[in-house]
């Protein structure tokens, strides 16, 4: 599906947004991944993360200096958490992932509401039981050891 980047272009330009905002990364992921149950393979594109307290959790879990600089809710701090998912997002396709920013946001969301959305989580337990996910975000602190966020 081709058109896909000209129409989440086309859905800023109609609300007056950018293409970066929430509201529009948010409506941009869900078209993906409609278009993909429909069957349509879509073209590796370079849409933003929609940031929102899930995001904002997890990525301040792996580089809580960010919210030092940036209050949590500032602009700034939300592109800050976008670049790094992109670069990280970069980094996984550079190693061979054919994923688009959409797979990675579901990760990112699936691990969030699992840690953050029960009082009797305990992470170890949870990475004990899905050891992709703990390959995961091991591999996220090695890049972020690794990098200069």
């Amino acid at each position: 599906y081709r058109s896909f980047p000209e129409r989440c272009e086309e859905i800023a330009a109609v609300m007056g947004q950018k293409l970066e905002d929430k509201t529009i990364t948010f409506s941009c992921k869900t078209l993906a991944v409609g278009l993909v149950l429909l069957g349509h393979t879509l073209p590796q594109v370079n849409l933003p993360i929609p940031v929102d307290n899930r995001v904002k959790k997890i990525t301040g879990l792996l580089i809580p200096e960010l919210f030092q600089v940036y209050r949590m809710s500032s602009k700034k701090c939300e592109r800050s958490i976008q670049e790094f998912w992109f670069e990280v997002l970069m980094i996984l396709r550079r190693n061979g992932l054919d994923i688009l920013m959409f797979h990675l946001d579901s990760l990112i969301w699936q691990v969030g509401g699992r840690i953050f959305g029960n009082a009797d989580f305990v992470m170890g337990t949870y990475l004990d039981t899905y050891p992709q996910v703990k390959h995961l975000i091991e591999f996220l602190l090695t890049l972020k050891r690794n990098a200069s966020w």
